[in-house]
Order: C-alpha cells, then structure tokens, then sequence
C-alpha cells in the first residue's frame, strides 16, 4: 500500500483531512525512527515490534581472492510481526490453499 493510499483510507475511517492525517503519520514515523535509533523496542499490540540491534564491526574474508575487509559497524532495524498477525497470515496462506 502507497502512503497515500494509507492516508486516504485513515482520512476516510476517521473523517478527517488527508493534510492533517499526512502530517500525523509523518510525526508518527519520526517518532518511530527517534526511539529505534535509541535503542527502544517500538511495539503496536496487535501489529508486532520493531527493534534495533547494533551489528559490531567485522573483518569480512573474500573466498575467492582471499581479500579481507572491514566491515564497520551498523544497526539493523527488524520487524517482529505478533502471534495474532501472524495467525491471520495461516489463516489467509490457508483460504487460499483451499480455492
């Protein structure tokens, strides 16, 4: 789903201004990207986590011409979708399968 998409459908549920929801949902994702940035757990109940982890620096070996590199450190930022997502995703992989 394209953002806009996303915002007329939440200015529609909630009758509300597509300007308005686009700057709400803008504010949302900083605030998102700020407490993952920090180190926060970002959870939305029935939706799942989001979470942060610092990868350490590395030296990474080419197999092939045995050259080695360094690899600096980085984050990486992971989506950990909920039990009942997750269930919801059965039950659709299971209508399909059934057709």
């Amino acid at each position: 789903m394209a953002n806009e998409k996303l915002i007329n459908d939440i200015s529609k549920r909630l009758n509300w201004q597509d300007e308005i929801v686009g700057d709400a949902l803008e504010n949302v994702i900083k605030i998102i990207e700020a407490k993952i940035a920090d180190g926060e757990v970002v959870s939305f109940g029935k939706l799942g986590t989001f979470e942060s982890e610092m990868k350490s620096e590395h030296v990474f070996v080419d197999t092939v011409t045995g050259d080695s590199f360094l690899v600096p450190p980085k984050i990486d930022v992971t989506f950990k979708p909920s039990e009942s997502l997750k269930d919801k995703f059965k039950d659709f992989k299971n209508e399909d399968n059934e057709q």
